[in-house]
């Protein structure tokens, strides 16, 4: 295990409306306020999502698409950076109309009506490299 501490700063409280894309609004949002490590929490309403599945065996991540209403259960995950740019790593519990859930990492998702996030910038800065062995951007730590 590997860990590291940092000092909460400030929260910063996001509502994204219609049309907008999560993770590029996440993105965009840690470049604009300077976010070089953080968590980030949310729910909302999505018109459809991009899920994806690691394989560690392969090193690849399968994706999957749903073009259908879904309700945002649970959205978690962190702010770090990669080669200096902002690095968002996001994992959504996702709700169907029949109430089946599903989840997994985050490519994109579409609001449909609103999305709510919390935001937690880090006193500090975490970096990803990538992992030859492992095959994703792990933090260095």
């Amino acid at each position: 295990m590997k860990s590291a501490a940092f000092a909460p700063e400030h929260v910063l409280v996001v509502r994204l409306e219609r049309g907008e894309e999560i993770v590029a609004s996440v993105l965009a949002l840690a470049k604009q306020y300077g976010i070089r490590a953080g968590s980030v929490s949310g729910i909302g309403a999505i018109s459809g999502a991009v899920l994806g599945f690691f394989n560690p065996a392969t090193k690849v991540y399968r994706e999957i698409s749903y073009a259908e209403p879904l309700e945002i259960l649970s959205l978690s995950g962190n702010l770090s950076t990669k080669d200096g740019a902002p690095y968002a790593h996001l994992h959504a519990s996702l709700g169907k109309e029949t109430g089946e859930a599903i989840g997994g990492h985050l490519v994109s998702a579409r609001v449909s009506a609103t999305a709510e996030l919390i935001v937690q910038p880090l006193n500090g800065a975490l970096e990803r490299q990538f992992s030859e062995e492992i095959g994703l951007n792990l933090l260095k730590i």
